[in-house]
């Protein structure tokens, strides 16, 4: 289903500190990538796979840009995430995951897009393993 609901988002302070400090990192141009895979059944969880998405604002000043590149890395994330919540409910795995922005220009969608499907395909080797 291409929805991206309030259950399929990290909100929770103590997730979010708990990511970073036991969570581990990659790199796709233009996203630093935090996650953290967990089984399903010690982490009981309404998704199989919870994000937050953030954009500095020291690279961008105005809000607008920041949300331009918000808008669009949700869209593509909710247009590409079959396959990576598909392997997660197959492995009984549950993924926490944080897509921060590093990019210093505001880049079309497009190459967006494609970003998250290599961030997709990594996070799926890495829960297969």
């Amino acid at each position: 289903m291409n929805s991206f609901r309030k259950k399929e988002r990290l909100c929770s302070k103590k997730q979010i500190e708990m990511l970073f400090t036991q969570g581990n990192a990659a790199f796709v141009f233009p996203f630093k990538i935090y996650y953290r895979i967990s089984d399903a059944t010690a982490a009981p969880q309404a998704a199989p796979c919870r994000v937050m998405i953030t954009v500095p604002k020291r690279h961008f000043k105005k809000a607008v840009h920041r949300n331009v590149l918000k808008r669009r890395t949700r869209e593509a994330f909710r247009l590409h995430k079959q396959a990576l919540t598909a392997a997660l409910t197959a492995q009984g795995k549950c993924l926490q995951l944080i897509l921060h922005y590093v990019g210093e220009t505001i880049l079309p969608y497009e190459l967006l897009a494609e970003a998250i499907k290599n961030t997709n395909n990594i996070l799926i080797e890495r829960v297969e393993l």
